[in-house]
């Protein structure tokens, strides 16, 4: 958990543990990321999900805006099935997108983007679990 300050720029940075220390995820919270009714600081929790590319994410006040980018330049590995389903490896990556866990286990993918080739984000208006998947 995280006390942010209202109104600054804020860039949080979840990190693999040693030896590597590798960037797992990012979440960029503009100034204006923050429902203005909010007080002077807002707590941010981020649960990471072990052995997912995913994270849970509560906030103290309403989310207006924020960035979430996942990177996965080394611990990435397709899901076995996954080759079966789309073909190859590659082909499973290009497809992959950042979704919000809904009701009963549902996800609803978001607009996602490739800032670099190994990573991938989304823009995020509210708290919520968020999952790297491809649609089946």
């Amino acid at each position: 958990t995280v006390r942010m300050r209202r109104g600054v720029k804020r860039v949080i940075v979840l990190r693999h543990p040693a030896p590597d220390d590798l960037t797992f995820a990012e979440l960029s919270v503009p100034p204006t990321g923050f429902d203005s009714t909010a007080g002077d600081s807002v707590d941010v929790g981020i649960h990471v999900r072990p052995g997912l590319y995913a994270v849970d994410l509560t906030t103290s006040a309403p989310l207006r805006s924020a960035t979430l980018t996942f990177k996965y330049p080394v611990h990435f590995q397709a899901p076995g099935d996954a080759r079966a389903a789309f073909g190859s490896d590659v082909a499973f990556e290009r497809l992959l997108a950042i979704g919000k866990l809904g009701p009963g286990e549902t996800i609803v993918f978001q607009r996602s983007y490739r800032p670099a080739a190994d990573n991938l984000s989304t823009t995020l208006t509210a708290a919520g679990s968020y999952v790297v998947g491809a649609p089946r």
